[in-house]
């Protein structure tokens, strides 16, 4: 038996702005019932603490580019203060 009718998967369709004949409506009439009966397994896993993984395999491949970068600005400049480059600020 289906959680959803044909007149609540005709509600979706037109909010949706799509036209469904029956073939269409026993269609999507399934696939959303699949969709439901997943969220219901998800929402029945007891879980009790916070969830650590991330979204994807991707790793950083980057060096610590940031900090060389930084030395070499610094190489550059006559005015600084230890880590920073000084600016002077014109009052108006």
């Amino acid at each position: 038996m289906y959680k959803l009718s044909n007149e609540q998967i005709m509600h979706v369709a037109d909010l949706a702005k799509l036209h469904m004949n029956d073939l269409d409506i026993e269609k999507y009439r399934k696939d959303l019932d699949e969709i439901l009966n997943n969220i219901e397994t998800i929402e029945s896993l007891n879980i009790n603490e916070e969830i650590m993984i991330s979204p994807s395999n991707n790793f950083n491949v980057f060096s610590n580019k940031e900090e060389e970068d930084k030395v070499d600005v610094l190489i550059n400049v006559k005015n600084r203060a230890g880590d920073f480059i000084k600016v002077e600020v014109e009052n108006e």
